[in-house]
């Protein structure tokens, strides 16, 4: 049973208009800024109309002919709105190989929230994949791993997460 002060971080997130609306649509970002124009809208629109493979493809595209550093980063934007818009463990598992598949699986960004959305649908292995490819966990990606651990059942190895995130000196 999932602690209820944390339950809303292991729902199953609804794909919500204002989500995309505040994602695409703040031009203060570097990061989508970064992105070709209207790819951000694109993927939206595809993961709207339930064609969410299709969003993959094309932002799997988009990744491996765009290879410079500041629109990389702005992929970032684009794995964040794909992981949000899964609907099942199969989609997180095909987002988290293109993520492996780009470069950016230690990314603690995106691990933090894999990890929520892995344990959102109850998969406590997967999140531990993803946290352990995480090269530099900062104190968002260890805080979804303990409670991932916690709330799917395995208090002691979340015991375990938090003294040994405690050793570590470099969590910020």
């Amino acid at each position: 049973s999932v602690n209820p002060t944390y339950k809303h971080m292991f729902q199953k997130p609804e794909l919500h208009h204002s989500f995309w609306r505040d994602l695409w649509q703040d031009h203060s970002s570097n990061m989508v800024k970064a992105l070709p124009k209207g790819l951000l809208v694109s993927i939206r629109d595809l993961c709207n109309e339930g064609s969410f493979y299709r969003a993959l493809h094309v932002v799997d595209h988009h990744v491996h002919h765009i290879n410079n550093h500041h629109t990389h980063n702005g992929f970032q934007v684009l794995f964040y709105a794909l992981i949000r818009a899964c609907k099942s463990k199969k989609h997180l598992i095909a987002v988290s190989q293109l993520i492996s598949k780009s470069g950016l699986e230690d990314h603690a960004y995106l691990g933090s929230h894999l990890i929520r959305k892995f344990a959102s649908f109850r998969s406590l292995y997967e999140a531990n994949r993803v946290f352990h490819m995480v090269s530099n966990p900062n104190k968002f990606t260890w805080a979804a791993i303990i409670l991932a651990n916690a709330n799917l059942g395995d208090g002691n190895k979340a015991l375990e997460l938090y003294h040994e995130m405690q050793r570590c000196s470099n969590v910020k």
